[in-house]
């Protein structure tokens, strides 16, 4: 976020979920909609059927299943402030598959190649954040060929 204003803006959730105790009751709120809006693919239909999304806003909706889960945005942006550690590298091969239309993560995310020594990353055009659930032939066959390759 440090170097993209485009990624700063994206991640408007990240510091409205840092609040203490709106965020579970804007999510709350019109019956999980907002939830339900998170679960749309890159062309703006459900990526789960119908008794996919009441079951989820049924756990959801229970007391504090919110909290658990907002409580993971909250440590990330108060441990690293954005930034990985100079520290953290990763020495294993790496593959990392991405949704051209994320409107959460840039697709300049992706290229962390100075983290990771053997980086692969491979993009999908017509695809949002939820990409095994917006393309799962593709990132199943992204997959099988990254784990047979020589």
């Amino acid at each position: 976020m440090a170097r993209s204003w485009r990624q700063f803006f994206s991640s408007w959730y990240k510091y409205f979920f840092n609040l203490p105790l709106l965020p579970e009751l804007v999510l709350l709120s019109n019956d999980l909609s907002l939830l339900e809006e998170f679960m749309k693919s890159a062309d703006g239909h459900a990526m789960c059927t119908a008794e996919d999304v009441e079951a989820y806003k049924y756990v959801f909706s229970k007391y504090n299943s919110l909290t658990c889960p907002l409580n993971y945005y909250r440590a990330v942006i108060r441990k690293y402030r954005c930034e990985l550690p100079r520290s953290y590298h990763i020495k294993v091969p790496a593959l990392v598959i991405w949704g051209k239309r994320d409107i959460a993560l840039v697709p300049q995310l992706a290229e962390v190649h100075r983290y990771v020594d053997d980086l692969t990353v491979q993009y999908i055009e017509n695809c949002s954040h939820w990409t095994q659930q917006d393309q799962p032939v593709l990132v199943n066959q992204y997959m099988r060929d990254y784990l047979t390759r020589d």
